[in-house]
């Protein structure tokens, strides 16, 4: 009976870290960064990259002048907040190949891999298909696809919508 327990939480323990990933299939990409300059503490989990910063993950790509990096406990190890700033900073999602690339820029983008979901902040623009949405604040859900903004200030939202081309239908 020990020995039956002892089997079921030594499986659980094992696959349910990758069961978790696979709700959240950015997270179990590796997180590459580059830059020309890197402080990583390690009592506290924050890496500061600066100067050139580029982060890939899988399909993610992310341009910045600096790079903060928040990892949670020391045993979950999960990457929970990025905080990128710049002149822009600038971010690209390659979606699936028959789809244009989501590419949003500001001055600060906020990242929380764990929930997908990006926060560009200050003089923020998002390209999402052919519309340009900017706002003083952008948040996008990349796993939902919904885009919210919010006036501050003086400082209004808005979008502008392409036409979409008709399709060739019946042509031939």
């Amino acid at each position: 009976m020990w020995l039956q327990i002892m089997i079921k939480h030594f499986f659980w323990i094992l696959f349910l870290p990758t069961l978790a990933l696979a709700k959240h299939p950015v997270l179990s990409n590796t997180v590459n960064i580059q830059s020309d300059t890197l402080t990583y503490n390690q009592v506290t989990q924050e890496a500061v990259h600066e100067g050139n910063v580029v982060l890939t993950q899988g399909d993610y790509i992310l341009f910045a002048d600096k790079l903060i990096l928040h990892k949670g406990s020391t045993q979950s190890k999960q990457i929970e907040k990025i905080i990128a700033t710049g002149n822009p900073a600038k971010f690209e999602a390659k979606p699936k190949k028959d789809k244009m690339p989501v590419l949003g820029e500001a001055k600060t983008i906020y990242y929380y891999p764990t929930t997908q979901q990006l926060i560009l902040q200050n003089q923020a623009k998002l390209h999402y298909q052919a519309d340009i949405f900017t706002a003083p604040k952008i948040t996008y859900d990349i796993q939902k696809n919904i885009i919210f903004s919010e006036k501050r200030d003086q400082e209004r939202s808005s979008m502008v919508i392409h036409p979409t081309k008709p399709t060739a239908q019946g042509v031939g």
